[in-house]
């Protein structure tokens, strides 16, 4: 039987910057020596009257350069019906990219219903903003660390960049004064040194002044210093009631006003992890 090459998913919403996020998708795809599909949503519109599908498909071609020679188009109402009207074709997806529009950098309400929704995607989500450069710099990502145990799941995605992207890692560590979280933290970064060694990827640890509790804040504001070019994150574990009143803590992350892009990860039970 012939082996099905898994999609890299790129989500357009009708507001989105369609070269920035199709240049994002692009340059995983050929990373990742994956096959391209595109999930439209609602009345995109960008090309004006005219066949959309073929527009895109044109606009991909002249992005990639005839890299990628496989693309899927399919047509969704809105984001949140992907879960059903399209659930069994992007249950394969390596993993997601959506651009972050103007429009859900509003309301906390409307924040919050838009990582509700990502966050039934077993695969990663890139999560992208108007801020963010034209062109995506997989050659340095930002991993922070800090105590919980769902922190580890980050790290064989953290792992897949570095061995197929090339992308040199820095393990963003707090200088926590509690010995019981810093404890725990260190016994993560003992995990996740181990690991890249064994699957020799580039790291180096750098810590901040700071608390684990603000290891993805001292992250972003690396990053914004030194040009990293993305940040992996884990959402929390669990949807409680707290999340309903206040919002995720990873908001500010997934919406940073510095434009990094943001690696979102699910840590769910069936969540997808690479055999890297």
């Amino acid at each position: 039987m012939e082996k099905t090459t898994q999609p890299i998913t790129i989500i357009l919403d009708k507001n989105s910057g369609l070269d920035k996020i199709l240049h994002y998708g692009i340059q995983l795809c050929i990373a990742f020596k994956k096959k391209l599909q595109i999930i439209v949503l609602e009345n995109f519109e960008p090309f004006g009257p005219g066949d959309l599908e073929s527009n895109i498909l044109e606009r991909v071609q002249k992005l990639c350069d005839k890299k990628i020679s496989c693309v899927d188009i399919l047509l969704v109402e809105k984001l949140r019906d992907i879960h059903t009207s399209v659930a069994c074709l992007i249950a394969d997806s390596y993993l997601f990219v959506i651009a972050v529009s103007n429009r859900w950098i509003g309301p906390s309400r409307v924040r919050f219903d838009f990582v509700r929704t990502i966050i039934q995607f077993r695969a990663p989500v890139l999560v992208i903003n108007k801020n963010a450069p034209e062109q995506f710099n997989l050659e340095f990502g930002l991993l922070p660390l800090d105590h919980k145990k769902e922190s580890r799941e980050k790290i064989l995605w953290t792992c897949a960049f570095g061995k197929h992207a090339g992308s040199f890692i820095q393990l963003i560590v707090p200088n926590e004064k509690d010995d019981g979280l810093r404890q725990k933290m260190h016994n993560t970064l003992f995990l996740c040194k181990k690991t890249m060694k064994e699957l020799d990827v580039n790291y180096e640890v750098h810590r901040l002044p700071g608390s684990v509790f603000h290891s993805n804040r001292l992250a972003l504001e690396y990053a914004r210093d030194k040009q990293a070019g993305f940040c992996i994150i884990t959402l929390s574990r669990y949807l409680n009631f707290f999340h309903y009143l206040f919002g995720f803590p990873e908001e500010k992350a997934l919406f940073n006003k510095h434009g990094i892009p943001v690696l979102l990860i699910n840590p769910r039970k069936d969540l997808y992890v690479p055999c890297v």
